[in-house]
């Protein structure tokens, strides 16, 4: 995925199998942010869901 990220990020560079360290960093900034915001969102869901109708 790291590699992937990279080839996207900067796609005129070469290969050379050493990771920018930026890229690492931006990559599992990206996943937290992403594992974070699925938790929000199913919290917040689940709170709807369970939420008693009072009609």
């Amino acid at each position: 995925m790291i590699r992937a990220l990279a080839s996207l990020l900067f796609p005129g560079r070469k290969r050379t199998g050493v990771t920018d360290p930026r890229v690492v960093a931006f990559s599992r900034g990206l996943a937290l942010g992403a594992l974070v915001g699925a938790a929000i969102a199913g919290s917040s869901l689940w709170k709807r869901l369970r939420r008693p109708t009072t009609r």
